[in-house]
């Protein structure tokens, strides 16, 4: 995309694993772990597989549909509290050890310095988790504001256009799961696809992608979707 084709963007929204932050395998791996633990579930294809599935949920409501999608049965309370607990726990010890993505950090600072782009951010994790992370890694200024899981992508999106008065068409969102390109859809906004060179494109043929935001600037031209 070129910087005058950037400029037509009144706001960027990212979402926060595999876009802003490289984490997504750690989080994966902490969620297994806390299943593992808690209610001894240690087939980690299948806990994968349903988090995968699940992805565009909030965290408890994912890890009940795992639990039910491999027992059958509904998850108990203190079972799920022993879960989240140990996932947030571990989060805030471990995703400070995270890199972030590739070219973020310049991509940020060129958006802010020479723009009027406001950026945002959309996530299904926690917000505290969030706001410490980007905190730490000294990007959190660079963001109008961060949406976490207390609510949904679709209706962050929305609130973007209509708490700001943007118009959609002007608006970008980042993601790197389909469950972000069905919000972007399902928001009537652009959407580019991040697809690391390790994962596999879960995107229809027409989206763009970027494998991180070096790519950011190659791109010709942005489709609405």
């Amino acid at each position: 995309m070129t910087q005058t084709q950037l400029s037509k963007f009144d706001a960027i929204i990212l979402d926060f694993d595999g876009v802003i932050v490289d984490s997504v395998v750690l989080r994966e791996m902490l969620l297994f772990r806390a299943f593992d633990k808690c209610v001894q579930i240690s087939d980690y294809e299948k806990v994968i597989k349903f988090h995968i599935k699940n992805h565009g949920l909030t965290r408890s409501d994912r890890v009940s549909k795992i639990y039910h999608s491999i027992t059958g049965n509904n998850i108990t309370q203190s079972s799920l509290n022993c879960i989240l607990d140990e996932i947030k726990s571990a989060s805030k010890l471990m995703l400070p050890n995270c890199s972030l993505v590739q070219g973020i950090r310049n991509f940020l600072n060129y958006v802010v310095k020479e723009s009027n782009i406001q950026l945002f951010v959309s996530s299904i994790a926690p917000s505290d988790e969030i706001d410490l992370l980007l905190s730490q890694k000294k990007i959190d200024t660079k963001f109008t504001k961060i949406w976490g899981g207390e609510i949904s992508k679709t209706l962050a999106i929305k609130k973007v256009t209509s708490d700001y008065f943007l118009d959609i068409n002007n608006v970008l969102f980042i993601g790197d799961r389909m469950s972000d390109f069905i919000s972007s859809v399902d928001a009537n906004v652009n959407f580019i696809g991040m697809v690391s060179e390790s994962s596999t494109n879960p995107f229809p043929k027409d989206v763009p992608i970027i494998k991180d935001f070096n790519d950011f600037f190659t791109y010709e031209q942005i489709t609405i979707l």
